[in-house]
């Protein structure tokens, strides 16, 4: 079961990365489209508003399940779950993640950001430790 779990991890790592390393108006497009079809079923929500909170939200959301992932791998392998070396590997790539979007066109480095992608980290770590 530990190999499933690494996969597991290791895709959505390559699948988040890629989406988080898009040009900025290929990713604009996508949350944009997002926000307008999740708006057609969501009476009331200003589409703008929508799509910037889904921008936002992504942060938290990707690594929070990044975080899971690697735990219940780590778990699976016999280790201790959160380990103190995966919570430090993430938050290293909550700011690496940042860092490198900034030779990407139209994307940029954004503290906020980090902040979020740690939040969404702390956030499953302490789900893990339950």
């Amino acid at each position: 079961m530990a190999l499933f779990w690494w996969a597991a991890a290791a895709a959505w790592w390559v699948f988040m990365t890629v989406l988080s390393h898009q040009r900025g108006e290929a990713t604009r497009r996508v949350s944009r489209t997002l926000a307008r079809d999740l708006g057609a079923l969501l009476p009331g929500p200003d589409r703008e508003r929508l799509h910037t909170a889904l921008r936002k939200a992504a942060h938290p959301v990707v690594f929070g399940v990044l975080t899971l992932l690697t735990g219940l791998a780590l778990r699976s392998s016999g280790a201790a779950v959160p380990a103190p070396g995966q919570l430090a590997a993430l938050g290293l790539w909550c700011w690496l993640d940042e860092v490198t979007k900034l030779p990407v066109a139209g994307r940029h480095f954004s503290w906020r950001d980090v902040g979020l992608n740690l939040l969404g980290t702390a956030l499953a770590a302490g789900l893990l430790a339950l």
